[in-house]
């Protein structure tokens, strides 16, 4: 065989075996992702069996790796999907309630969520406190006072906070389960929380369903 043909037959070999290193690394990829894809199934799996401080909190985490903390950009909220906007306002609204009630939420940053609070609170079912929060805003036309605001320093806060009589909203907030209805809300729209599909979680429902039978 002339030396030249020998030189191309090396090189036809080399060829394959570099093919088949490839497909060999390829198949291996494809492996380690579908084993990814698994274990991230089978923790979403587990997300429903979460209670319901548990839910909210890792809800609330990724939450924030995706918006950020506490958000101040209005683009933002504009964009986000519509039950991650409602779960990650009524977390901060929480947050500002704990702290000093409506009047913390209102005259702080977390003001810039007011105009979802709402329908968010709404959309968990937290009926009153949604009716008598869109009541309080209108009565006492809480966008003025707030456009006021400007340096947020300790006289702003005093004179804003004597404006209002919050005591009522406060105390119907007290007697409320946020927490509850958030997790509700989130198993009931799971799909947008996890990586669960449609189809899955129907399948998962019959699962559910099939061992509550075999139960009874």
């Amino acid at each position: 065989m002339a030396l030249m043909e020998k030189i191309l037959l090396i090189f036809v070999i080399l060829g394959a075996i570099e093919i088949i290193f490839l497909l060999i690394l390829k198949n291996k990829s494809k492996a380690s992702k579908r084993k990814d894809e698994e274990k991230s199934k089978s923790h979403d799996i587990k997300i429903l069996s979460y209670d319901d401080e548990d839910l909210v909190c890792m809800v609330d985490n990724n939450l924030e790796l995706e918006y950020g903390y506490r958000c101040e950009d209005k683009e933002t909220y504009k964009n986000m999907k519509k039950t991650h906007r409602n779960i990650y306002i009524i977390i901060w609204f929480e947050t500002e309630m704990e702290n000093g009630g409506l009047g913390e939420y209102l005259f702080n940053p977390s003001n810039i969520t007011m105009d979802y609070l709402q329908e968010a609170l709404m959309d968990i079912e937290a009926f009153d406190l949604s009716k008598e929060y869109k009541k309080f805003i209108e009565e006492n036309n809480i966008a003025n006072s707030i456009n006021k605001i400007k340096k947020r320093n300790v006289q702003e806060y005093s004179q804003f906070m004597s404006q209002f009589d919050f005591s009522y909203f406060n105390n119907l907030y007290k007697i409320t389960n946020l927490r509850k209805l958030m997790a509700d809300y989130i198993r009931k729209n799971i799909v947008n929380f996890s990586d669960l599909s449609e189809e899955e979680l129907r399948i998962l429902k019959e699962i559910d369903e099939e061992n509550l039978s075999d139960n009874n």
